[in-house]
């Protein structure tokens, strides 16, 4: 496949007119219309007119729980299909299934799930890169809708319990660093190779820096569910902000980070500092008018439980991203922290990201206007 005439968002994140040639579902060159070594004619395939449009990588979202109905937790693979189909209709083609705090048998058996079946689809929709465990080493004091009876001490025993159902395939996990053993856990998991990020806790300052130097390289969700910044005692907020080593998670809704705070966080820690997520819950997609009226959920600019407490977005992530953009925050640099920042986290950067030879053709096509025009996973049409 040749992608001609694209604003091709390129590997160095600026925005230059290009060609892209696809194929067996790798990027295998990009490169200036007139140097294009790929003719009509010796390609002998399609050919897309990509002129006016702008092709970016595909989008990855790290955080995320479900969506249209369905629950990243789900081990029936049609109803698994379904939400990954859906989510590339919205320019997701990748993500990491976010479990949150649930018993250990089902996070056992998704664990289970997702590792053997999940893990290596190339079907042309969205694929499934790692596992995000939020949970279940959590502070109940920031548990946010976290279920409080599934929360547990930190421990290394458990965390390699959870690994023996997908050996190498949980690639991160949100912990409270405060909690007693937490340390030592982050240690292991560091060394297992799982990026450790530090969320859901009510961690002083100092306690996030002892976290920071045992292996947090993550916050999650910055200023969600965890103690607030205060000016005598800056807790982990300022500790992730102010340490150029942690990548901040950022919910790009601007209801769960209002938009003087998400220029804030940007200011401090510019794209290479934040990675962009939508910790979209389940009911993202649907309406109220769509749920039974026994559920206990309200669902407006974003997921509340009844009581008010917010328990996820209801946005995709390229919402999120042009969310950002329309902050002022620059194109590039919003499509940066949704993209190869994401890649980063899960440690597939060689692989997905951006648009380079060698990589995975997981490409979106978008008007002017950023909008969805198509999507490609793996070099095939999503839809």
């Amino acid at each position: 496949m040749l992608i001609r005439g694209a604003l091709v968002l390129s590997g160095d994140f600026t925005f230059k007119k290009l060609d892209v040639t696809i194929q067996n579902g790798y990027i295998t060159s990009v490169c200036q219309p007139d140097n294009d070594p790929v003719t009509e004619v010796n390609l002998r395939e399609e050919i897309v007119d990509a002129k006016d449009q702008i092709l970016v990588p595909g989008l990855i979202d790290v955080h995320i729980h479900g969506y249209q109905g369905i629950s990243c937790t789900e081990t029936n693979p049609s109803r698994f299909e379904k939400l990954r189909r859906a989510l590339s209709r919205k320019g997701t083609t990748a993500f990491a299934p976010t479990i949150a705090s649930t018993s250990d048998q089902k996070a056992f058996a998704s664990i289970r799930y997702l590792s053997q079946t999940e893990a290596h689809r190339e079907d042309g929709i969205s694929r499934v890169l790692g596992i995000h465990m939020e949970g279940p080493f959590l502070n109940p004091v920031k548990k946010g809708a976290m279920n409080r009876s599934c929360l547990q001490m930190p421990s290394t025993g458990k965390l390699l319990e959870f690994l023996s159902y997908g050996p190498g395939f949980i690639k991160l996990m949100t912990i409270a660093p405060e909690l007693p053993g937490a340390l030592d856990v982050i240690r292991l998991g560091k060394e297992l190779g799982i990026s450790m990020s530090m969320g859901h806790t009510d961690a002083k300052r100092e306690e996030a820096v002892l976290g920071i130097e045992a292996g947090v390289s993550r916050a999650t969700h910055l200023f969600n569910a965890m103690r607030g910044l205060h000016h005598r005692e800056g807790g982990v907020i300022s500790a992730a902000l102010l340490d150029p080593s942690i990548r901040c998670e950022l919910i790009g809704d601007l209801v769960h980070v209002k938009p003087e705070i998400v220029r804030l966080i940007y200011q401090m820690k510019g794209r290479e500092g934040i990675t962009l997520i939508t910790d979209a819950c389940e009911l993202s997609g649907l309406t109220q008018d769509m749920l039974p009226p026994y559920l206990p959920y309200r669902i407006s600019d974003a997921a509340y439980l009844k009581n008010g407490t917010l328990c996820g977005s209801v946005i995709c992530l390229l919402d999120a991203v042009r969310n950002l953009i329309g902050l002022g925050i620059k194109a590039e640099d919003a499509f940066y922290m949704a993209t190869i920042n994401p890649a980063r986290d899960l440690g597939v950067q060689d692989q997905f990201g951006s648009i380079e030879p060698g990589k995975r053709a997981d490409l979106l096509l978008l008007d002017s206007d950023f909008s969805l025009m198509q999507c490609f996973v793996g070099g095939k049409a999503a839809f």
